[in-house]
Order: C-alpha cells, then sequence, then structure tokens
C-alpha cells in the first residue's frame, strides 16, 4: 500500500497547495485528466469545509492499493450541511463523483476503484 500525506491550515488560501497535492497524486495512480479533476474538486470542498467549521488545520492522507485509492481528510466539518452558497451539502455534490464517501466526526473519506 502505497500512502502520502499532506497538512495544512485550514484556511482558504491553501487552495492551490490541495489542489496541487490532489493533481500530482491523482496523476502518479495513473488517473484520468476528468477524474483528476473530480479529486481536485474534491480536495476543495473539503477544504472550504475545514474552513467553515472553524478547524486549525486540515490533513489530507491518500492511499492505494492494488484496486483502490482511499482519500482521508482530517478536519472538516459536517459534509451533510449545505454551505449558504450551495443548495446542496457537500456529500451530495461528492458523492456524484466517488462511490465511497464515510465521515465520522472531523474526519472524512472517500474513494474509488482504481482505473474508474
Amino acid at each position: 500500500m502505497t500512502q502520502l500525506e499532506l497538512e495544512v491550515p485550514a484556511a482558504e488560501a491553501q487552495g492551490l497547495v490541495v489542489r496541487a497535492f490532489a493533481g500530482e497524486v491523482g496523476a502518479g495512480i495513473g488517473l484520468d485528466e476528468e477524474r483528476i479533476a473530480d479529486l481536485r474538486l474534491a480536495v476543495t470542498e473539503l477544504l472550504a469545509s475545514a474552513v467553515d467549521a472553524g478547524s486549525d488545520r486540515l490533513r489530507l492522507t491518500f492511499a492505494t492499493d492494488e484496486q483502490r485509492w482511499v482519500l482521508v481528510a482530517s478536519g472538516v466539518g459536517d459534509l451533510d450541511v449545505p454551505p449558504p452558497e450551495l443548495e446542496l451539502s457537500r456529500r451530495d455534490l461528492l458523492s456524484g463523483l466517488f462511490d465511497d464517501i464515510v465521515q465520522e466526526g472531523s474526519s472524512a473519506r472517500l474513494g474509488a476503484a482504481l482505473g474508474s
């Protein structure tokens, strides 16, 4: 199993950093451009959730095995609560992109099969 981790302050200014991390990790495991864009959107929403929740830090842990990739985000807010600027929740948005989303407290896990 391969694992990479990034921890940043939970601040909007970190958006470029988390998107770059997601892009490099996605490319490194062979995701296509569309899936990399989905992953970048996901980490952007997870960062926004951490900012909205007043978290100090966001930690992203990305792991793969032969069949799946998983991203665990620690420091996020409730994904079921829609942000003021959206009509749907972040969970709804992310569910349209990934087949596996679980939240326990301030940690969220999302993932998909490699090659999907």
